[in-house]
């Protein structure tokens, strides 16, 4: 069995939101505007105008694990870190 090489390797810088789900002052909301400056890497699956979607890893039967969509507008940057390989 042949492993499929699903995409490109990127590194992927992102912002996400946040919030409190209990009891906080008004100070502790106002808080919450800092960002919340995120890093993640894995297997570029899909790259459209409205996000990416990468995985974590790819299986021999075509499956994929732990697979992220980021909204475009969340997107910081993107670094390609390798192309896909022929194999």
């Amino acid at each position: 069995m042949s492993l499929e090489r699903p995409g490109e390797l990127v590194e992927v810088e992102w912002v996400d939101s946040t919030g409190h789900s209990e009891w906080h002052t008004p100070e502790a909301a106002t808080e919450l505007l800092t960002k919340m400056e995120c890093l993640a890497a894995g297997y570029l699956l899909e790259d459209t105008p409205e996000g990416i979607v990468i995985a974590l890893g790819a299986g021999a039967l075509g499956q994929r694990l732990d697979s992220m969509a980021i909204p475009r507008a969340a997107i910081v940057s993107m670094t390609r870190l390798s192309k896909p390989r022929d194999d």
